[in-house]
This record gives C-alpha cells, sequence and structure tokens, in this order.
C-alpha cells in the first residue's frame, strides 16, 4: 500500500515538475489596463564605463517593482565615440528630457523629471520608486494592447479615458522596447553585451485636433489608423511592421505636447501603461512550486525504500 502511495506521489511530482517547463506562447495577445505606474528613463551609453557598473543593478530594478514600473534606457548620438545603439525615437526622448540637466551618463529621470546621474544608490533609488508608487494618481485612464498578424506586423490599440479638455494640448507617444539587445564582444568599449529595455522606435500623436490627428513623430515602419471617440473615450490604432528579431514591448505615454511642457515645465506624465509580460508574481509562485515537487519526490523516495526493504 505505502508503495502505491509513493508510486502516485512521485508520478504527481514528475507531472507537476514537467507542467512547470511548458512555455507560454510568445504570439499571444496582450492587453493591460491602468496608467498610474512610474516611469524611469536611464540615458547610458555603449562607451561609459560607469553605466557598465550600474546598468545590471538598474535593470533588476523592474523585476523588482514589476507591472507598476517602466524602465527605458537611451543612447545619447553625443560622446566621445559613436554609440552603435542610438536611433532617432532616443534622439527625440532625449530631447523631450531636457538633458542638458545632466553633464554625463548614466543619468536618470524618474517620470520625466530629473533625478540625479552617476553611480547612484540603486537602493536609494528603489525606495523612491516605491513612494512614487503608493502616492501617483494617474489622471489617464489608460488600456494598452497588442496583437500580432498574419503579415507580421503588430498592431498596437490604445485606449484614453478622458474628458476632452484634459486632452487639450496633450498628446500620446507609442514606444517599441526592446527587453534585451545583445552586441558582439568588443562592439561596445565599455565591454557590456548585454543592454536591457532599449528604445528602439516611436510614433507621437496630438490631441488637440481628433479629427485632423496626424503622427508628430515617427520612426521607420509605423503606421496609423483614424482615431475613434466614443463619448470620453478615445482610441488609437497604430502598428509596425519593422519588427527586430529581438522581445519587444511597447510602451504609451499620455503627456503634454512640446510647447505645453515649454510653457509649464512640468514634464510629468499624465499616464503611462506598457505592454509588458511582468514576471514578478508567476516567478515567486514558480518558485513555491519546484519546493513542493522537491517535497513530493522526496516523500515518495522516503516511502519507496522501506517498501523494498520489506
Amino acid at each position: 500500500m505505502h508503495q502505491q502511495v509513493s508510486v502516485v506521489m512521485v508520478l504527481a511530482g514528475l507531472l507537476a515538475a514537467l507542467s512547470l517547463s511548458i512555455p507560454a506562447g510568445a504570439d499571444e495577445d496582450i492587453e493591460r489596463s491602468g496608467g498610474d505606474g512610474v516611469l524611469l528613463e536611464e540615458v547610458t551609453a555603449t562607451w561609459c564605463e560607469f553605466c557598465a557598473m550600474i546598468d545590471d543593478d538598474i535593470s533588476q530594478l523592474q523585476v523588482v517593482h514589476g507591472s507598476r514600473l517602466t524602465l527605458l534606457t537611451i543612447h545619447p548620438k553625443g560622446g566621445p565615440e559613436p554609440d552603435p545603439l542610438y536611433n532617432e525615437a532616443m534622439g527625440l526622448r532625449e530631447a523631450r528630457l531636457n538633458s542638458s540637466q545632466s553633464d554625463g551618463t548614466p543619468a536618470f529621470w524618474l517620470d520625466a523629471e530629473f533625478y540625479g546621474q552617476g553611480v547612484i544608490d540603486v537602493n536609494s533609488l528603489s525606495k523612491d520608486i516605491l513612494g512614487r508608487e503608493s502616492q501617483t494618481s494617474s489622471a489617464s485612464d489608460l488600456t494598452i494592447s497588442t496583437s500580432p498578424t498574419d503579415d507580421g506586423e503588430i498592431e498596437v490599440l490604445v485606449s484614453l479615458d478622458s474628458a476632452e479638455q484634459s486632452r487639450n494640448n496633450t498628446r500620446i507617444t507609442i514606444m517599441m522596447v526592446a527587453k534585451e539587445v545583445k552586441l558582439n564582444k568588443g562592439a561596445a568599449s565599455n565591454g557590456q553585451t548585454l543592454f536591457h529595455n532599449v528604445l528602439l522606435s516611436s510614433i507621437s500623436i496630438d490631441l488637440d485636433d481628433i479629427d485632423a490627428a496626424f503622427p508628430q513623430s515617427a520612426g521607420t515602419g509605423w503606421s496609423i489608423k483614424p482615431l475613434q471617440v466614443d463619448g470620453s473615450l478615445l482610441s488609437i490604432e497604430v502598428s509596425n511592421d519593422e519588427l527586430p528579431d529581438e522581445e519587444v514591448f511597447f510602451v504609451a505615454i499620455h503627456e503634454l505636447d512640446a510647447q505645453s511642457f515649454n510653457e509649464s515645465g512640468d514634464s510629468r506624465p499624465l499616464g503611462i501603461i506598457d505592454s509588458q509580460q511582468h514576471e514578478v508574481a508567476s516567478t515567486s509562485g514558480e518558485g513555491i512550486w519546484q519546493w513542493l515537487v522537491g517535497g513530493a519526490l522526496l516523500v515518495g523516495i522516503l516511502l519507496i525504500l522501506p517498501a523494498r526493504n520489506k
């Protein structure tokens, strides 16, 4: 009897272990709602030695804070040598951040407000992010959904639920971000080969005149459909056919347009959301299941051994 029970437990443990090893589909439709996340932007560079010292720790903040944090890394055009990761979207975002506030890399902006530069204390930054998470109340309710098409494109639908007057002098910026970009050894003079949350491309749409809305700026591969309005709900559908080999996610930011930002000096986003499948909750659950599976296997073995000795 003990032997039968132990065999069942071992089989159950093996089945559980097998179920954990089945990967989730990479091409599933994704939908996220909210808008009250915290945005952390880092200006870094492949020639920056201090960046190489701190970038791995910065990337771990995404794991710690999960879906409440959106992390972007931006490589500047200027510097002592060309940066192979620089692109047009980074140039536009760097200008938006008013990078003249810093004179070096790495430099950090929290909710588009300058935070600091150099080898900062990552633990203190994490605490400040946590403080923002508890205090942030989004002025905009956002939903972002992504779905692959049969033509190899990605369609991105962003919905903004807000009163018409609150959309005046604002824009929606949609970004395509690579979770990881790998460079060949030696391509980066600071010795790095792996870079996280790299901004690849973006499109910005002014919301002042919905009927005549057009991209204020757009990178390669973007197309936009006519905007749809249903009461307070505004829907923006874009697609991109210039998808890289890297795994990507999309970010939507509701923010003041350039003129209003320059006049008010308030750069904080009205709302931010991303489509990333954050692994925080599932990773901790996976750890618990691994302990349960291991325990079941151990108990099964302990029950089998006495039964065989009888």
